[in-house]
């Protein structure tokens, strides 16, 4: 994933709990890893990772989950 990519994805996680990474939180929701998703477009896959949370509420707006 480029760089790019991976900071919008990180802008709207922490728009989404509502603090920034490694932050305290009072909430039970906070940051759980990512999912690796792998997109066929032209002659080679893609692989692509999306941030998720515990709570699994967080749905990446470029890339929606269950997407083909």
């Amino acid at each position: 994933m480029d760089a790019e990519n991976e900071t919008v994805l990180n802008a709207n996680m922490t728009h989404h709990l509502g603090c920034e990474k490694n932050q305290l939180r009072s909430g039970s929701n906070s940051r759980n890893g990512c999912l690796t998703k792998i997109i066929t477009t032209g002659d080679e896959p893609l692989e692509i990772r999306t941030l998720r949370d515990r709570n699994g509420t967080f749905e990446p707006q470029q890339l929606k989950k269950n997407q083909p």
